[in-house]
């Protein structure tokens, strides 16, 4: 159990101690709502998954929002090379496991090749997406929402 559990665990007990069941009942429900999950990186992705695997794409561009507002809006620059690590293990992971859904869908057709690219940079239906103007614009579009 984490500190954060505990510290719930302590929060409730108290409340049930004092009789402030109505109190203790709407702290449980804010507990199960808890857009943080208790700070734990495990049951966030798990929040993210069960977006993409119940094809809820505004409930996950929404929890996305929030996380950007809420931590990665604040990552230090020289973190920015651990997200970017071109495992393309993952890409591949992704398509094969959306690749059915996503192949009837035009927009997406051409990100199928992305794994086959040698250099994305160069390929006319990538390179836009490695200008300093995209970067700075997907920047500046985050901080903003």
């Amino acid at each position: 159990m984490n500190s954060v559990q505990q510290i719930d665990e302590l929060v409730k007990e108290y409340l049930l101690f004092r009789g402030f069941s109505n109190t203790f009942r709407s702290f449980e429900q804010e507990c199960r709502n808890d857009r943080d999950k208790g700070f734990q990186a495990e049951k966030i992705i798990d929040e993210l998954y069960s977006f993409i695997t119940k094809s809820d794409i505004n409930g996950l561009l929404d929890y996305w929002k929030y996380l950007n507002q809420r931590y990665f809006s604040r990552l230090d620059a020289r973190f920015l090379g651990s997200i970017q690590q071109k495992r393309e293990d993952i890409v591949f992971e992704f398509f094969k496991t959306f690749g059915t859904e996503l192949s009837g869908n035009v927009e997406w057709s051409k990100w199928f090749g992305l794994p086959f690219s040698k250099n994305p940079a160069a390929d006319p239906n990538f390179e836009a997406y490695f200008t300093k103007q995209w970067l700075e614009t997907l920047t500046n579009s985050s901080t903003r929402d």
